[in-house]
């Protein structure tokens, strides 16, 4: 008997914090879900009543299974027919994403299905990664079929719609029918490989612009989209966003800072609770001592790198390699308003 293929994890956390960000939005979801789904179809939804669902499902084996998003939406023929549309963030080529996407369907309908029908489920998969998709879009091309007539007729068929964004020029994502934000985000997950970063957010400004960073929904957009950006675009230094933050006025400036803060605190913490393990697994307290230190230099090494870059980052290594625990700990409560890595340790 042949091995059972493990459930693939979700790696993609980062991308899909700032998805769900944008589409709790129910007018920017209907509208991006109203251009990806084929027009006679997309025609048929009353996309005023979209609703989001709950995502989170038990499979078989009593193991969670979570997708990203679940939409219900009312058909406007008044037809009593359980329409949803499922849709997953994606980085990688996963060869058995059409797979996984089965599955996700099949959770849904066993939580959904009444009266003898079964609901209508739309999947559509949001990629970004780097490489061209190369994957099969139907399930029923994964599967080993035997070469006589009719066999094909008995293997499951599935499809999802694939938005391949890294195939996608900033200009046509630009002219999709979505509000501001929605088009930020979609040109936020097209530009995390992108050669010259910098230069192209800088033709974001007039889009940003219209971003109100005075009110509170628009510095939470601010804050969503620059701490993507900051976690997912290695080449955009924080004097980057910062300069960006600056041509977009005050208010945006102390939202990039803001969002900057939180990601440190949450890399600190992030790194004592490393350090923490690895104290118990030495068993020792010097071996616990040892593991938050060396957490809190990786920590503040990679802050090095995105604020400073990579040649820095390697100049101040020896002295983030020597310093104290109180010097790491001031070191890490003032990388961001430096000027330099000099500047760390105030030497």
């Amino acid at each position: 008997m042949g091995d059972r293929m493990p459930p693939s994890p979700k790696n993609d956390a980062k991308h899909d914090s700032l998805v769900k960000f944008a589409l709790k939005d129910l007018k920017r979801a209907a509208d991006l879900l109203r251009f990806e789904i084929p027009g006679a179809l997309a025609e048929q939804v009353d996309w005023s009543t979209l609703a989001m669902e709950p995502t989170e499902f038990v499979d078989e084996h009593l193991k969670k299974l979570h997708s990203d998003l679940l939409f219900s939406a009312q058909l406007h023929d008044g037809a009593e027919i359980d329409f949803l549309v499922l849709l997953e963030h994606q980085s990688t080529v996963e060869r058995m994403m059409a797979f996984r996407v089965l599955r996700y369907v099949i959770r849904v309908v066993e939580t959904r299905a009444h009266r003898g029908q079964l609901p209508f489920v739309v999947p559509i998969v949001l990629y970004n990664g780097a490489p061209p998709w190369s994957a099969p879009t139907e399930v029923s091309e994964l599967f080993a079929v035997p070469a006589f007539p009719g066999a094909s007729a008995h293997v499951p068929r599935l499809r999802f719609i694939l938005d391949d964004l890294r195939r996608t020029t900033p200009d046509e994502i630009r002219r999709r029918p979505l509000d501001v934000f929605g088009i930020l985000t979609l040109l936020a997950l097209a530009l995390e490989e992108d050669p010259e970063p910098v230069r192209e957010v800088q033709t974001w400004i007039p889009l940003l612009q219209q971003v109100d960073a005075s009110t509170e929904d628009g510095r939470q957009a601010l804050h969503a989209l620059f701490e993507y950006l900051w976690k997912s675009v290695r080449q955009l230094q924080s004097e980057d966003l910062r300069s960006l933050g600056r041509q977009l006025g005050p208010a945006a400036e102390e939202t990039v800072m803001s969002a900057a803060k939180e990601l440190i605190a949450k890399g600190r913490a992030e790194g004592w609770a490393e350090g923490r393990v690895e104290g118990r697994a030495e068993g020792r307290a010097e071996g616990h001592a040892e593991g938050s230190m060396e957490a809190l230099r990786k920590v503040i090494l990679k802050l090095a790198r995105k604020q400073f870059g990579e040649a820095e980052a390697q100049r101040a290594e020896p002295s983030i390699r020597s310093a104290t625990t109180a010097q790491l700990e001031a070191a890490l409560d003032r990388i961001l308003a430096v000027e330099t890595v000099d500047d760390i340790f105030d030497i």
